[in-house]
């Protein structure tokens, strides 16, 4: 009798992988993927289901290593500068021009100011980490130093290296819902 219950998983609750035993939600993958389409669909161009793969797959990956280089930056000890984040939030203000705009600005994104304050914190972890863990171990020739080719590979290579070494001390091969 009545309707039949649909059952819709709240995105923001749907695990789609865990990194070191924290999530990564649906909602997570979702908003990532919305911002890099620009780079796989133009505007008006619609997204075929092999483009869409591949955001997905670029889109976790992504947030995976993000979660990978918070992690060992906290391992580390590492901290964001004390005023940065509340910085960052001041510029971000300063560019929507009122609080009513930021607080719209805020509600249309989905975040509170607080998810906002975590997820600059985390870009400034995220920063600092890669700053180490990549450019700061990029080695050189003294006349590769001039060519931003060269350097961009060398910086890519070293990415990459430590990128494998995060997931491999996490053990992370693909720990993710491919049916997603």
């Amino acid at each position: 009798p009545g309707k039949p219950r649909e059952s819709v998983e709240d995105p923001k609750k749907t695990v789609l992988a865990k990194v070191n035993g924290i999530s990564i939600s649906v909602d997570d993958l979702v908003k990532e993927m919305i911002t890099i389409a620009p780079q796989y669909v133009k505007p008006g161009q619609k997204a075929d289901p092999s483009t869409d793969e591949k955001m997905r797959k670029e889109a976790l990956d992504r947030l995976i290593y993000r979660e990978l280089a918070v992690q060992e930056a906290k391992r580390q000890g590492m901290k964001a500068p004390e005023g940065a984040v509340a910085e960052e939030v001041k510029k971000i203000k300063a560019e929507m021009k009122t609080e009513d705009a930021f607080r719209q600005n805020l509600k249309k994104s989905g975040i509170t100011e607080e998810e906002l304050k975590r997820q600059i914190e985390r870009n400034i972890l995220v920063e600092m980490i890669a700053e180490k863990e990549v450019f700061g171990k990029v080695k050189l020739k003294p006349d590769a130093a001039r060519n931003t080719v060269a350097m961009t590979l060398a910086v890519q290579n070293r990415e990459d290296e430590w990128v494998g070494e995060l997931k491999k001390a996490a053990g992370l091969a693909s720990s993710f819902r491919a049916d997603l």
